[in-house]
């Protein structure tokens, strides 16, 4: 597949699950998977984690950028999180490694999830995409928020 297509396919995805088109984003993430080989598809990953590390940065301003010498850090809801939900622990271990530069942990994750069966590589990017997702909503809602907010 082409870089013009998988970049359009790759915004479509974000935007309908930022829409809640869970559905139809799956047929587009479907569409990435058939026509990618391993290396495009690490790319439509990073593009994913790069959607939500931008979407954090937004809202939670630069200051968890890596420049500014802070590290985004992930705490498991309760003890057991991340085995209960695996690929979901790995949609979050990616976007946290991406936003924080970590480009040696992105490609670790990647290939474990790559070695992994087919059904947990295809949950697991299902999951960043839904994050990813998840992240721009909020995102776009807090942007709309600030526009709302009366002048100080």
């Amino acid at each position: 597949m082409d870089l013009a297509r998988t970049q359009r396919l790759i915004d479509r995805a974000i935007k309908e699950t930022a829409a809640g088109q869970f559905d139809e984003a799956g047929g587009t993430l479907a569409q990435l998977g058939k026509g990618s080989d391993a290396w495009q598809m690490y790319a439509v990953c990073t593009a994913f984690a790069a959607a939500g590390a931008y979407a954090l940065k937004y809202i939670h301003g630069e200051a968890i950028a890596p420049a500014a010498g802070r590290m985004l850090v992930i705490q498991e809801p309760y003890e057991g999180a991340a085995a209960a939900d695996p690929p979901g622990a790995w949609a979050m271990r990616f976007l946290t490694a991406h936003t924080n530069g970590d480009k040696d942990m992105t490609h670790a994750l990647y290939f474990a999830a790559l070695d992994a069966s087919g059904e947990e590589f295809v949950a697991s990017v299902s999951r960043l995409l839904r994050l990813a997702g998840d992240l721009t909503a909020r995102a776009t809602a807090h942007e709309k928020a600030q526009k709302q907010r009366p002048p100080a």
